[in-house]
């Protein structure tokens, strides 16, 4: 029978692999027919016998059942005979009994008249390779080729695909160098061709494993916190030269994961460029588009990071990394999103010393001289509160409400009046429609309290303030917004404060790594009303020329009558800037505003009973109010900070009167604490 008969009745046999690998095919039931030829030759040359010369006619014509009962007669007849277990062998083996053709073969290997032991070799590894018993096997046939050469080809091929089957490429391919030469003929060449192809194959397959096995290697070091032995393994697996090449999906897994590695290490350029290479095997890949930002944004290049998030949100992502995207475009803008959402609770307290706490304090923006008794200056104690809660709206809104309380405190009864406590009531939204663009409208009512011993309602005021910000960079925005309030004072003494309050403001923001800033120009309308305050000269002071009338002053007395106007327009810069350097916090705010007042302030000598009522003094007021502070902060745990601040007021005036004068300068020293959760 020739090679061709062999090969061309090969059915496919299947073992079980892992998946992706491809499984050979290979059976010998060609083989044991051309083995079977031959031992029957074998077998008719010695001594015949009736049941065993039947067997081998009923094998030929394919009467399997009773081939095998026959060549069982003729073993019992002869069982020294080892011709009649082969030919069993053969029997059973093409029956599919190959537990008990195995058996048979041994038989005949082991008889008194042993058959051939070539062909009783070969069939033996026929039938251990059907049993799924791949080492005894090839051990079989590579047995088949020593003792009858006639059979090395066969024999080694059979060899080599056994080790095959049993994952051994190195064997395989040490049988087919074996077989190789000795392939003369056309059907041996291709027999030969078959098997040199699914070596490779399995070759391929073996280095595909490998590399798997590599990967999986490296992804359980990043697992351990092995950030720098996962890059290793990453780059060695990008450079495998060996056969096959990197597909682009390998290649892809792999610059991400060594992106991965170099990320755990902080090396952030260096892990943003092989991001960059894995997104660009794969332009669909938006996770490796979405990790290159991240790695940009903590590399501090915050442009890049912005396009890349961006671009990242247009491809494939699952929800967590999409939700990861949106929040990172938060933190890059200047928007109110970038403070993400959930409760916050602030406390403060403090204390220091005012120098001018009549002519500097924000409960009394508006003073005269003969509003200051006693000394000017005091020790003060200040403590804050607010608590409040964020919403991010889907992926654009933002809403805010909170409440704050603030308490100013001046312990001297001289200054009882300019203690001020002030609760307020705000509420924030903001929409961005893209993200660099935010709209936002915020509304507040403050309600204000003045003095201690003479706790009292001071006023209210009611608060309106849209605005439009562009981030033009992740480093700057610009800031439009308009403010308008309406002041009511609550307390008839003080109904000068009552009226309204229209800023307009232009800012420039700015960061950068620790540093924010912001420089803004900003333009006043205030309109309120006009002090008229009687007034009466005295000479015992030492420190104030005019007193304000009391109630118990004779009515005849001469006065002089002061009238101040307070409403006024006004143009400011301004500028503040904070810089953080691990737990140390630094900041800078200064600002110069020049305040034009509306019509003249004038002071009228009063003499009722001489009927004397003359313009004593007038002055047109025009102010550059000048304040400067530096503040430092150091963080004494996770949450609390403390802080020491100092601030500068010079206002300088045209306004100077016998009763007034608002050229002043003001220091205000404090140490606070801060706790934010």
């Amino acid at each position: 029978m020739s090679d061709s008969s062999f090969s061309a009745a090969r059915p496919d046999w299947r073992k079980h692999r892992r998946i992706g690998l491809l499984r050979p095919a290979f059976v010998f039931f060609a083989t044991a027919e051309l083995l079977g030829g031959l031992a029957l030759r074998l077998a008719a040359a010695e001594t015949s016998h009736d049941a065993l010369d039947e067997a081998r006619s009923l094998l030929s014509t394919g009467d399997l059942g009773e081939a095998t009962s026959k060549a069982r007669e003729a073993a019992l007849a002869s069982p020294g005979r080892g011709a009649a277990y082969l030919v069993l062998g053969l029997a059973l083996f093409r029956s599919g009994h190959y537990e008990e053709a195995l058996a048979a073969f041994a038989s005949a290997k082991n008889a008194d008249i042993p058959a051939a032991p070539g062909p009783t070799a070969f069939n033996e590894g026929a039938a251990l390779f059907k049993l799924g018993r791949y080492k005894e096997a090839r051990a079989a046939f590579a047995s088949a080729a020593e003792c009858a050469p006639e059979l090395a080809f066969l024999a080694n091929v059979n060899a080599a695909e056994a080790a095959l089957a049993d994952d051994d490429v190195h064997l395989a391919e040490r049988h087919a160098s074996v077989a190789a030469p000795l392939a003369g003929t056309g059907e041996r060449k291709q027999l030969m061709d078959d098997l040199m192809a699914k070596i490779r194959d399995r070759t391929q397959s073996s280095d595909s494993k490998q590399r798997e096995a590599r990967r999986d290697e490296a992804r359980g070091a990043l697992a351990s916190e092995q950030p720098a032995r996962a890059a290793a393994i990453y780059q060695d697996l990008l450079s495998d030269q060996s056969e096959p090449p990197l597909s682009s999906g390998e290649r892809n897994l792999f610059e991400h994961g060594l992106g991965l590695a170099l990320l755990r290490q902080d090396r952030y350029a260096e892990a943003a460029q092989h991001f960059a290479n894995a997104g660009a095997i794969d332009a669909s890949d938006g996770d490796s588009i979405f990790m290159q930002g991240l790695a940009s944004f903590r590399a501090g290049a915050w442009r890049n990071a912005r396009l890349l998030f961006e671009r990242a949100l247009t491809r494939p992502l699952d929800a967590e990394a999409t939700a990861s995207a949106h929040s990172y475009l938060d933190r890059l803008s200047f928007g109110a999103r970038r403070g993400g959402e959930g409760a916050s609770v602030g406390l403060s307290t403090g204390g220091g010393y005012d120098s001018n706490v009549v002519q500097g304090s924000d409960a009394r923006p508006q003073s005269i001289l003969a509003d200051q008794v006693g000394s000017a200056g005091d020790i003060f104690l200040s403590a804050a509160g607010d608590v409040g809660y964020q919403w991010l709206l889907g992926q654009t809104g933002f809403f805010a409400a909170d409440y704050a309380i603030d308490q100013m405190a001046y312990p001297d009864s001289d200054h009882d009046a300019y203690s001020l406590q002030d609760h307020s009531v705000r509420l924030r939204g903001e929409w961005s429609p893209y993200s660099s663009i935010h709209m936002a409208m915020l509304g507040s009512e403050n309600l204000q309290f003045a003095g201690l011993a003479g706790f009292r309602l001071f006023q209210s005021i009611l608060t309106a303030e849209p605005s439009i910000a562009l981030d033009e960079l992740p480093y700057t925005s610009t800031n439009v917004r308009l403010r308008v309030q309406q002041k009511t004072a609550l307390d008839g003494t003080y109904a000068y404060y009552s009226g309204s309050r229209i800023d307009v403001q232009l800012a420039q923001r700015v960061r950068w790594q620790g540093l924010r800033g912001e420089l803004a120009l900003r333009h006043r309308h205030e309109r309120i009303g006009t002090r008229n305050e009687v007034l009466l000269e005295t000479g015992t002071s030492q420190t104030f020329k005019f007193r304000k009338r009391k109630p118990t002053d004779p009515s005849d007395v001469a006065t002089y009558n002061y009238v101040a106007p307070y409403s006024y327009d006004a143009d400011a810069a301004l500028m503040s800037f904070e810089l953080t350097h691990g737990f140390l916090r630094f900041e800078v705010d200064g600002s110069a505003e020049i305040q034009g007042y509306l019509g003249d302030d004038k002071v009228y000598f009063d003499v009722p009973t001489m009927n004397i009522n003359r313009l004593y003094q007038s002055q047109h007021r025009r102010d550059l109010h000048l304040v400067a502070s530096l503040s430092a902060a150091a963080s004494i745990t996770e949450h609390v900070d403390v802080l020491v601040h100092y601030e500068l007021t010079d206002n300088r005036s045209t306004l100077v009167l016998d009763v007034d004068n608002r050229n002043y300068i003001r220091h205000v020293v404090a140490l606070s604490f801060e706790a934010d959760f």
